[in-house]
This record gives C-alpha cells, structure tokens and sequence, in this order.
C-alpha cells in the first residue's frame, strides 16, 4: 500500500492549531472549579468582612497603620483588614478575588498570599514615606496581585495567550483607577486615598513576582533567562526595600510626632 501526502495535507498540517500551556491547564480542570474564587484570597476577604463586623474604635486603634508605631511590627498588616465603610470593604473584596483566581490556580495559593501580604507591607512603608499619617484598607495587597500579573506573563512569555490583551487590560485598570482618584480628590476630600500604598504594592508585586512564581513549564534553553528575571526581582525589590527604609528613618527622625498622628485617616 502506498501513502502519498499532497499538498492540501501539508498545509492542514501546519495550519493546525496548538493549544498553549494555559489552555492545556485550564482545559485539564473540571468544568465546576474553573471559574472559582481561589482559596487564600477567599479566605482573607472573609476574615477582613468578620473584622469589619466586630471591630471596634479601640480595636482599629491597636490595628491600623501609624507611621509613628512602626516597631509595633503587626500594624503593617493588621491594617489591611480594616476598611471605613461597606464600600471600601466591597470593593477591596471584589477586586483582590477577581486578580487572584487566575494566579491562585496556576501558582497557588501560598505564593500568590505571599505576594499580597509583602505587597501590603512594602506598601504601607511607602505610604509612611508619601503621606505620613494613619493608613487603612487592602488596596496595596490588590495592586500587588494586579502587576504581579505582569511577572507571570514574563515567566510564561511564550506559553500565554493573549498577552498583549492582558497587559492592556492591567494598563486599563491602572489608568482607570488613577481618573477616579483624581475625581474623588476634586469632588469628595473623604476618605483620603492612599495614592502611596497603591504604588508600593503595585511595585512589589512586580518585582516580587519575578522572585516568587514558577514557570509552567520550564524549557532548557530558557533557563538563564528565567534566572535573570529571579535575579532581577529580588535584586530591585532590595533595592526598593532600602530606599524607602532610609527615607522612613529620615522622615521620622526630622518629623515632629505630633504631625503624623492622626492627622489625616488614608484609605487604600
């Protein structure tokens, strides 16, 4: 028996479709737990809600960021489960799920909590460089879980859908959230938005991305260039770290105590 290959085979042949390593994944998942918030993030919204409910003044005393209780080490978290209202709450929650059920499904849960948390805290620091008042709320941690999107798809360039889609899409967020803030600041003065948590988490998660996930499916002629991303990360997230360290310790060391006190309460 002979086999002969025309030329209408071949092209079907390298017209075929090959579908990417996030599809293979998301495809490999049961169709009832693909769309599902993942857990960790979950589970913080629900503690942050439970918070909200019971906390009181004295509680939210003893748990939100101030720059001048800095050696109460517990405040640069503690205070992203504290909000001002229903609204800021709903919003924080919303937000942070809807950046973490993508990265909690290919990287897990561990590694994405990592990033939110180090983003909240680095971001806290920050604002304490900015805006040297009282600071409340989670968007540090959510915007370290939005630019932490654009690690991924650094670790995963070749093997991503839809990049230029999603990196237009994070773009879009971030220019979307800066017109509202500067409405909010030209037609509302309360809550005061933290513009300086937003930028440290957002950084962070950038940078700390590059160091904390994992590529899907790591090729051998690629190794160096994952290694330089890890590098890369950890080495301008140091930097950051150092920067906004001195800066802190030079604020506080020239700034009165009484001026970043309860002067203003910053939401973010």
């Amino acid at each position: 028996m002979k086999i002969f290959v025309t030329s209408m085979s071949r092209i079907h042949y390298t017209n075929q479709y090959c579908p990417t390593l996030d599809e293979l994944h998301f495809n490999s998942i049961p169709w009832y737990k693909r769309y599902t918030v993942g857990y960790g993030i979950f589970a913080v919204s629900i503690i942050q809600v439970i918070f909200y409910l019971t906390s009181t003044p004295s509680t939210a005393r003893l748990l939100r960021f101030e720059p001048n209780q800095q050696f109460e080490i517990w405040r640069f978290i503690s205070y992203m489960f504290l909000h001002t209202s229903w609204g800021h709450l709903a919003l924080n929650i919303i937000v942070q799920c809807f950046f973490a059920i993508a990265l909690e499904k290919i990287q897990g849960s561990l590694r994405v909590l990592v990033v939110y948390f180090v983003g909240g805290i680095t971001g806290a620091l920050n604002a304490a460089c900015m805006s040297p008042d009282v600071v409340v709320g989670a968007s540090a941690g959510s915007y370290s879980l939005l630019l932490s999107h654009m690690s991924h798809i650094l670790l995963n360039y070749e093997n991503t859908k839809h990049k230029i889609l999603r990196c237009t899409a994070v773009g879009l967020i971030v220019i979307t959230d800066v017109f509202y803030g500067i409405g909010h600041l030209q037609f509302r003065h309360e809550p005061i938005i933290s513009w300086g948590a937003h930028l440290g988490g957002a950084i962070t998660g950038l940078f700390l991305g590059l160091t904390i996930f994992k590529p899907q499916e790591l090729m051998p002629n690629k190794n160096m260039y994952v290694r330089t991303l890890f590098w890369l990360g950890i080495v301008m997230y140091a930097i950051l770290l150092i920067i906004l360290v001195i800066i802190n310790y030079k604020i506080k060391k020239c700034t009165p105590p009484h001026l970043v006190h309860e002067k203003n309460m910053y939401s973010c």
